[in-house]
């Protein structure tokens, strides 16, 4: 029994991070319907932001700082660069869209690459000095406590922001019907802006805790994004409180099968869960079936 506590704890921790990720992923979609993949790279370079900033003398928090602007401004440079001149051209659509992000999301591996190289980072922060503690059968790391702290306030924020700010009734707005939206005198290219900006910046956040927990390395940021895509697939596109319950289930899934069979087919148990709701339930767990 003690030996599954520690998964569900795991899972958990491993599940607010995804979360994270996915969470800003389907509102970036909820607003401007962009399959926006490309987000993965964000995540990672976030984290190698925030490895800049920690080993040039920014401190902890000066570095997870400027980790999370500068995720802002990549967000919003590739709306402005890639997303924005396509619509200019021609409506967007979702194929188009895709295609595009996907290129982006390859520029920026490729970058991180030719900046940092193919090694893997460690680093090495003052949570490292801070022991883990025994609660009960449970361990739990500095860092999962860390996760778990930032992740749950971030899906509050996010939460309240959607539902009670000008600005998000005005993406909501949007989202629902962009023309009518530009009739009652909101700017949609502007709340696209704004969408990027926010929910980047809940990602670059994401990076930096990813960075502590996984390390850093180019390729992640194609595992980032299937994770992201995945996630919202299942808890339903643009279902904020969905991609939590789908993280929090596909993670304890893939955990518990991983620990049952082998850690190597970990992954399969994933793609089976999204196989089957893409199969079944196409609109995922509380998203809403369109007619």
């Amino acid at each position: 029994m003690d030996i599954y506590l520690q998964i569900a704890w795991n899972s958990l921790t491993i599940a607010a991070l995804i979360a994270m990720m996915a969470a800003s992923f389907t509102l970036i979609y909820s607003v401007t319907r962009v399959v926006h993949v490309a987000h993965g790279g964000v995540v990672l370079a976030s984290g190698y932001f925030f490895y800049f900033g920690w080993t040039h003398g920014f401190g902890f928090v000066g570095a997870a700082a400027l980790a999370v602007i500068l995720a802002a401004i990549l967000g919003v440079a590739i709306n402005a660069l890639v997303y924005e001149p396509l619509r200019r051209r021609r409506p967007l659509t979702g194929t188009a869209g895709m295609l595009a992000s996907v290129a982006a999301l390859i520029v920026i591996q490729n970058l991180l690459l030719a900046v940092w190289s193919s090694h893997t980072i460690v680093l090495h922060t003052p949570l490292e000095r801070v022991a883990s503690w025994a609660v009960g059968p449970l361990v739990v790391t500095p860092v999962s406590v860390l996760i778990l702290s930032v992740a749950i306030p971030v899906f509050v924020f996010c939460a309240l922001l959607m539902r009670f700010t000008k600005v998000g009734r005005a993406m909501r707005a949007v989202s629902d019907h962009e023309e009518m939206a530009e009739v009652v005198g909101i700017n949609s290219k502007r709340i696209r802006m704004m969408s990027f900006a926010f929910f980047s910046a809940i990602g670059g956040l994401a990076g930096v805790l990813a960075a502590l927990f996984y390390n850093l390395q180019p390729p992640y940021a194609v595992g980032f994004a299937v994770d992201a895509f995945s996630t919202a697939i299942v808890g339903g596109i643009g279902s904020l409180g969905g991609t939590v319950v789908a993280a929090i289930f596909i993670n304890t899934l893939t955990n518990l099968g991983g620990f049952w069979m082998t850690a190597g087919i970990k992954t399969l148990f994933a793609f089976v869960v999204v196989f089957l709701f893409l199969l079944l339930r196409p609109q995922g767990i509380f998203g809403k079936k369109r007619r």
